[in-house]
């Protein structure tokens, strides 16, 4: 992937809850011995409290609109996200943004604790096998993370903003262009769940921000949200080839990873593409419609299985932070996308767009 020069703000009206919500996306290109394992560690020091705001101060400002800030490492990059209402709401959003990219407190003491964080999530089953933290974590040293930090802010971040007119947010926070970096693909891989347990991973084909991306979320909800989705209704109920499967789409380097994941069971049988590729024929247009009104709640937080994930324990759901998020990785891939037209998209698609988009063609 390489990211595309981009004006440093990106503005839209639009919002899905009223907020007024600001992403921050930060390129994190390797160089030397600084790599994702340390934009890892660094994403999670940030969320811990700056030179300004301690964590607990950043998260009561959040529990004004019950939304807390986001910090999420993603392939290749950073992105912040925060969220506020009312008067002044450009001004706070723009101060605790820029206080957790540029003030962050990167003292050992962090770095021990940020790592503990990150340890604890490699406990979750559903993220060491749908989405699995880089490896080299244990051995991230503060020196890095400092030297990282210090690196990637001069990149220049790009700033995208909702519900704000434009000029607005540009006013509020002062952000230069983009530098075009390259940013190396991330590696996918099963592993041993905690516990011993087994688990399978299937990609579907991985799609770029744009007109196809409607489809593939339609498709993908079809797959694997919730118990009704023919992939458990298939792979599980019928084959009993996992006791958890599921469904998402997740940042990719060049674009969106829509997956399958199964927990307990290591693989799949042969045969598995006939059964999912019969159930897939079978699809009627009201199926489809029932696809993508899943989606469109999922992608509102109305749905309690969720589809998008913009950072491992944060998915879109309807609120200013995370629909800022997924924004900004759209933007910085060089497409000015947010869920709203995402959204608008849904409703137009039709079925044979939706069918063409799972892939099982072999």
């Amino acid at each position: 992937m390489i990211l595309a020069t981009q004006p440093g703000c990106v503005e839209h009206a639009w919002t899905p809850d009223g907020s007024v919500a600001l992403a921050i996306a930060i390129p994190t290109p390797d160089f030397g011995a600084i790599s994702p394992a340390v934009a890892a560690v660094l994403a999670e020091v940030m969320a811990l409290g700056t030179a300004n705001y301690t964590r607990s101060e950043l998260w009561r400002y959040g529990a004004q609109d019950g939304v807390g800030p986001i910090v999420a490492h993603l392939p290749g990059m950073i992105v912040i996200a925060v969220q506020a209402t009312g008067e002044g709401a450009h001004e706070v959003c723009a101060e605790v943004g820029k206080s957790i990219l540029t003030e962050p407190e990167i003292f050992p003491d962090r770095v021990e604790e940020a790592k503990g964080r990150l340890a604890a999530l490699r406990r979750q089953a559903w993220v060491v096998a749908s989405w699995p933290l880089p490896p080299g974590i244990e051995s991230v040293t503060p020196a890095q993370v400092q030297t990282a930090h210090q690196f990637w802010v001069q990149a220049k971040p790009l700033a995208v903003w909702l519900g704000t007119p434009r000029g607005v947010g540009a006013q509020a926070l002062e952000s230069e262009d983009l530098k075009t970096e390259p940013v190396k693909p991330g590696a996918t891989s099963s592993a041993a769940l905690p516990g011993g347990y087994p688990a399978w991973k299937w990609d579907l084909p991985v799609t770029g921000p744009g007109q196809d991306l409607a489809a593939t979320t339609a498709a993908t909800a079809l797959l694997g949200l919730g118990k009704d989705s023919f992939g458990f209704r298939v792979l599980r109920s019928e084959h009993q080839l996992g006791y958890l499967i599921q469904g998402g789409i997740f940042p990719d380097p060049r674009g969106w990873a829509a997956r399958l994941t199964g927990l307990g069971r290591t693989d799949l049988p042969t045969g598995y593409l006939d059964w999912l590729e019969a159930e897939r024929l079978g699809w009627t247009e009201a199926r489809i419609g029932i696809g993508k009104q899943w989606a469109r709640a999922a992608n509102s937080g109305v749905s309690p299985f969720p589809l998008f994930w913009v950072s491992r324990t944060r998915t879109l759901d309807g609120t200013g932070a995370t629909a800022a998020a997924w924004s900004a990785w759209n933007s910085a891939l060089g497409v000015d996308l947010h869920p709203g037209i995402l959204d608008s998209t849904l409703e137009g698609l039709e079925a044979e767009e939706v069918q063409a988009a799972l892939g099982l063609q072999r």
